[in-house]
């Protein structure tokens, strides 16, 4: 057994070879952890881009359906009073 004197501090060479192995292994968990995160703000930019879309979609949707609404009330309004036209 070696004892290394590194400041006040005395270590044995197994405890370096265990800090050496700790070391690269909270490397390793960062790196992925950093991939993780990387790929987490692609899926949250993706998942932004979605929720715009279907607003859009959604936003879209309502003036068709106001304006059906719109053509059927006169409809309605117009073959009432037995006024609608069909060549209108």
């Amino acid at each position: 057994m070696l004892i290394i004197f590194h400041g006040s501090v005395i270590t044995c060479r197994t405890e370096v070879g265990k800090l050496a192995g700790e070391r690269a292994a909270l490397l390793k968990k960062l790196v992925e952890v950093e991939m993780d995160g990387k790929a987490a703000g692609e899926q949250m930019i993706k998942l932004r881009d979605t929720v715009r879309r279907l607003k859009e979609v959604n936003k879209q949707a309502r003036g068709l359906v106001s304006k059906e609404t719109v053509v059927l009330h006169r409809w309605r309004r117009e073959t009432q009073f037995g006024i609608y036209q069909l060549s209108r």
